[in-house]
């Protein structure tokens, strides 16, 4: 007999459909069209096996939420773990969430975004979501430009996400190429504002004074 192929639990895979049909519909029909006893009837359970799972629009909206930073946080580490000098991470990092945050992802953290300023269970998990988020980033730009104050690699992190951010909502950019090669070097530019344009025979030694 071959190997046996694990099955995902029939709880499990039914409350994983009810989630991608509501961030489908949030997606393509807004926040006002995600009702409970719609997502019910497009997965084909009744309403009440649908609330086993979540009671109420909150708890689904929450869901959506963590799943889609679940993903975030693993497409991050799989970037920044990848056999590759930090250049190339830091490239691959940027390239991968702007071109991300541009489509579907983009428009379930912005309705996310908006909802958490009036929803404290929503702000909780956005935060914490952005806490793992900016954890993460901060170890991939010491990696990419080790020697500073942790103080460095947050700040760096948030303008390095605000720059991913920012360039994923613009429009009318142009062809793409060019665009997410500006994008790629104004990321590298915040990473090591000082340290990239002087070649290594000329780096300030310890203790000497500053130009």
């Amino acid at each position: 007999m071959g190997p046996r192929i694990a099955r995902r639990p029939k709880g499990a895979a039914t409350r994983a459909r009810i989630v991608a049909e509501a961030r489908r519909v949030l997606i393509e029909d807004g926040y006002d069209a995600l009702v409970l006893r719609r997502v019910a009837a497009a997965v084909g359970i009744q309403l009440g096996n649908l609330q086993y799972y979540f009671p109420n629009r909150e708890s689904l909206l929450l869901e959506i939420l963590l799943a889609e930073a679940r993903s975030d946080l693993e497409t991050l580490r799989e970037l920044v773990e990848q056999e590759a000098d930090a250049d190339r991470r830091l490239d691959e990092v940027v390239t991968v969430f702007v071109r991300r945050w541009r489509g579907h992802s983009g428009l379930v953290h912005s309705t996310m975004s908006f909802l958490s300023k009036h929803n404290p269970v929503l702000r909780k998990a956005y935060r914490e979501y952005y806490a793992a988020f900016y954890d993460e980033l901060e170890g991939a730009l010491e990696a990419a430009d080790p020697g500073h104050p942790r103080r460095i690699y947050a700040t760096r992190a948030r303008l390095l996400n605000a720059l991913m951010d920012g360039a994923a909502m613009q429009v009318r950019v142009g062809p793409l190429g060019p665009y997410m090669d500006a994008v790629r070097e104004a990321a590298r530019a915040l990473v090591a504002p000082r340290g990239r344009a002087r070649p290594a025979t000329a780096r300030r030694s310890r203790g000497a004074p500053r130009p």
